[in-house]
C-alpha cells in the first residue's frame, strides 16, 4: 500500500492544470531525441529521392502528357 502524504497544493494543481501522477510512464510511450532525429534523417532522405525522381526528363514528359490529354477535350 502506498504511503500518501498531505500538502498543500499548488495554484496550477488547484487549477486542474497539474500532471497525472496516476500514468503508467514506465511504457515509453513517446519518441526519443534519437528516433525524433533518424525521423528527420528519414524524412529528408525521402523528400530528396521524390525531388530526385520528379527531375527527371521521363517524368516531367508523363506529366505533360498527362496535362495534354486532359486538355485536349
Amino acid at each position: 500500500m502506498k504511503n500518501h502524504v498531505i500538502r498543500d497544493l499548488s495554484p496550477q494543481e488547484v487549477a486542474g492544470e497539474h500532471w497525472d501522477t496516476t500514468a503508467d510512464w514506465s511504457s515509453e510511450a513517446g519518441m526519443s531525441t534519437a528516433e525524433y532525429a533518424l525521423g528527420t534523417v528519414s524524412a529528408t532522405a525521402f523528400a530528396g529521392l521524390l525531388l530526385w525522381v520528379v527531375k527527371q526528363d521521363w517524368v516531367k514528359e508523363g506529366i505533360e502528357s498527362i496535362f495534354r490529354n486532359i486538355f485536349a477535350y
